[in-house]
């Protein structure tokens, strides 16, 4: 699940996900957002530190997700984030696969500096690459991909299918009109 936040998470907040049945079985498992794209300039999530720390004292297993710039350096976006994703590795509060997981959250931006659209196939092939291994070469730390199926074909067309042939971990949420209903 992500939870994107404008305004400070509260343990109250949280307690209230759970009792409204958000999380299924036992386990608590939360994606917080670490960068957004969707404000000027992009960065760092300035509540992400916060909401991790909260979240954290809750009890529940924490992964990040980044809303990637595409017109920002690819490496120094995740160099940016480094002491977030390093406390989710310090407090060990992640246990997805390997350890904690950052998604990278390929969407259109309202930021015209962020948007894909500008881009070829393979330049964004090549800079989600770069994102993937810079994220990956943080000890401990493994990268997923969020998208939807058109996104994913409009941003990349078949330029990166082998990515998702090569096991790296890509997500499509699927929609109706109420948000969203799966993910494969």
């Amino acid at each position: 699940m992500g939870l994107n936040h404008v305004g400070p998470i509260s343990l109250t907040a949280l307690n209230c996900l759970v009792n409204d049945g958000w999380f299924l079985g036992t386990t608590k498992k939360i994606g917080l957002r670490i960068y957004q794209n969707s404000h000027s300039p992009a960065g760092v999530d300035p509540l992400a530190a916060e909401a991790i720390a909260i979240a954290s004292s809750a009890g529940f297993s924490i992964g990040g997700y980044m809303e990637i710039c595409r017109g920002i350096n690819a490496t120094s976006q995740i160099n940016s984030v480094g002491a977030l994703v390093n406390s989710l590795v310090t407090y060990d509060i992640a246990t997805f696969g390997k350890g904690p997981r950052v998604w990278v959250k390929v969407e259109p931006s309202v930021n015209s500096e962020c948007d894909w659209a500008g881009y070829s196939h393979t330049d964004n092939c090549n800079f989600l690459t770069e994102i993937i291994n810079a994220i990956q070469s943080i000890p401990s730390v493994t990268a997923g991909v969020t998208s939807t199926a058109k996104i994913w074909n409009d941003f990349f067309g078949t330029s990166c299918d082998t990515m998702v042939n090569s096991g790296a971990l890509v997500s499509y949420a699927h929609y109706n009109r109420n948000g969203p209903i799966s993910s494969t």
